[in-house]
């Protein structure tokens, strides 16, 4: 398959597929007049998000996860610094809740998915601080978060990649799983669930939005929040067996 290449260096679009549905949206893969690197990158993400958005394909989304990821994960890296968080799975959670509520995500700008996923990362960041502050179990999170060994050779490198590979090929069967659930909630609860999960409400803020009752509020979350953890944890377990059984 050969790489869609834009001005600059190193800056590509590898599925072809995906580089052509793109092109016929009308967007342009190569560098406007007068356009930066950063800009492109940024205004083809924006157009990544939205075609996964419309169509929710893996193609789509794995390109943008490509193409997204370093720039957000250097973002995290700068939100997190001195908190002995880990960088790269908060950039996973920040990437499941780009998946899940994609349906929400606006292209007004050429800078949308910027803006949007570091608000989502911030939230993921700010979340995983709290958690952190609640923990009672010390050496637990320390086991967790051990630095990885400076000095692995090449062998300890290659099985590192390819535990990357295997786990982005796990992490988007999941998210598949997710999505599939998701659209089974009613449009109430993908509401409500997109002001928590992705704005980053509060309960009383998202009651004062909606005119609901706080208590009323925590009670739908709570009900979709279960009916997502019952449709994708009966799937998981399935798929378990059927494993087994093979």
């Amino acid at each position: 398959m050969t790489p869609i290449a834009a001005p600059g260096p190193l800056i590509l679009l590898e599925n072809a597929s995906v580089a052509a549905r793109l092109r016929a949206r009308g967007v342009a893969l190569g560098a406007l007049p007068g356009e930066s690197e950063q800009a492109w990158r940024e205004r083809t993400e924006t157009a990544l998000c939205a075609l996964f958005r419309d169509e929710r394909d893996g193609d789509s989304f794995a390109e943008l996860h490509r193409l997204g990821g370093p720039c957000l994960l250097r973002w995290i890296e700068s939100l997190a610094r001195g908190l002995r968080l880990d960088a790269g799975e908060l950039l996973q959670d920040a990437f499941v809740n780009i998946y899940r509520y994609a349906t929400g995500f606006r292209d007004d700008a050429p800078r949308s998915f910027a803006v949007w996923s570091r608000t989502i990362a911030g939230n993921v960041v700010r979340r995983a601080r709290s958690r952190r502050r609640e923990a009672s179990l010390e050496a637990l999170a320390e086991a967790r978060l051990e630095p990885r060994d400076q000095h692995a050779g090449p062998v300890e490198e290659a099985l590192t990649e390819e535990e990357r590979t295997r786990l982005a090929q796990a992490w988007m069967i999941v998210l598949s799983r997710w999505l599939e659930a998701y659209g089974q909630l009613s449009p109430r609860e993908q509401h409500l669930m997109d002001l928590v999960e992705v704005r980053g409400l509060s309960y009383a803020a998202v009651a004062e939005a909606t005119h609901l009752g706080l208590s009323n509020v925590k009670m739908i979350l709570f009900r979709a929040r279960t009916k997502l953890r019952q449709r994708i944890g009966g799937e998981l377990v399935a798929a378990v067996g059927l494993s087994r059984a093979s």
